[in-house]
């Protein structure tokens, strides 16, 4: 699983980019770094993930791990924009099965940060509101939304 982040302190904006598959230890890893600086605002974008690697002792696992970080005093309050790869009509939607359980097990906890999945990345930054993206990494990710163009303005 491959993990890119970058954390804009200037608008406490970060983005999370994870891809291929699943693995809960390059997760957990990847979050206790990012837990000694956390952001305000987020963007997970988990478009190239592949969900179906997902089992449910490794989602039991995370949502454990999600508890004790949002309950820890570095836990900041804000708001995570989560942006998925749409894989079909939403009612048959892995990510939106997966977000749905999420959800549930959010207001359960009573999370301090609002969450919202979204199938574009514009939504997505709108949704935040006026965050600083650098505009390489804002055309990179606005691009990724169609992969035709990104491959004539070769996205990596």
């Amino acid at each position: 699983m491959a993990i890119d982040f970058v954390h804009y302190h200037a608008t406490d904006l970060a983005i999370h980019t994870w891809t291929d598959d699943f693995k809960l230890e390059a997760l957990l890893r990847a979050t206790k770094a990012y837990m000694l600086s956390p952001a305000a605002y987020e963007i997970l974008d988990i478009r190239r993930l592949n969900l179906d690697s997902i089992n449910s002792m490794d989602l039991f696992k995370l949502a454990d791990h999600l508890r004790a970080a949002y309950q820890s005093e570095r836990h900041v309050p804000g708001k995570t924009a989560i942006v998925y790869r749409e894989d079909g009509p939403p009612i048959y939607s892995s990510s939106q099965r997966l977000f749905h359980n999420f959800s549930i097990w959010a207001k359960e906890h009573q999370l301090p940060r609002d969450f919202a999945l979204f199938s574009a990345m514009a939504d997505a930054v709108a949704w935040l509101g006026s965050k600083k993206i650098s505009d390489a990494h804002a055309t990179r990710l606005m691009l990724e939304d169609h992969p035709n163009e990104c491959e004539q303005a070769s996205c990596a």
